[in-house]
């Protein structure tokens, strides 16, 4: 994982964003569709976003961006979303007659946060900590049990008396396992090859 910096910032601010076409007609083709992808990519480069992934469907934008700090989600979604639906509407007639001079966006948009940490989900068991990892095309291999630590068996919860968390703790990139215990704060830190 590499982080990005600023003047006076060091930040990894990752978003998934998805917006649909208005009544979800499929209009984002041909040239359409590349003029849309162009408007997107100057936006994102006036405002200082980076695309990490993207998808333009015929009827919905899919972006993996990631926004630095001073630029609010919503500001940027604004401007992707209101310049395109301006210009597209002013550069082809068929565009504009469909949606009566109206804006061709959907209202509103979908946003999530990406971890920084890992895709792969860690779970807290009662007999330690089990791992389901990221085949990176959108689903996970089976839950395998990684570490027989840091379980209710052997006393930690999920409550606040006896927490755990994951977290780089050595800003190496890799998920790193904290526990809150009695005694004081545990840390496993993550070898490389699995997890833990």
């Amino acid at each position: 994982m590499r982080y990005s910096k600023g003047c006076h910032t060091t930040f990894h601010h990752r978003y998934h964003l998805v917006w649909a076409s208005k009544y979800r007609y499929k209009v984002l083709i041909g040239d359409v569709r590349l003029r849309v992808r162009e408007i997107i990519r100057q936006v994102c480069a006036e405002m200082g976003v980076t695309i990490i992934n993207g998808a333009l469907s015929r009827d919905h934008v899919h972006m993996f961006v990631e926004i630095p700090p001073h630029v609010s989600v919503s500001d940027f979604v604004r401007r992707a979303k209101g310049r395109s639906s301006r210009k597209i509407q002013q550069e082809f007639e068929h565009i504009r007659k469909r949606y009566w001079g109206q804006r061709f966006r959907g209202r509103g948009y979908f946003s999530t946060t990406a971890g920084n940490i890992t895709e792969d989900v860690i779970g807290f068991g009662t007999d330690g900590i089990w791992v389901s990892y990221a085949k990176g095309i959108g689903s996970f291999t089976n839950p395998s049990f990684d570490l027989a630590d840091f379980g209710q068996a052997t006393g930690w919860s999920g409550d606040m008396s006896y927490h755990r968390e994951i977290a780089d703790m050595n800003n190496d990139g890799l998920a790193d396992i904290v526990g809150f215990g009695s005694a004081g704060v545990y840390i496993a830190v993550n070898a490389g090859e699995y997890l833990l």
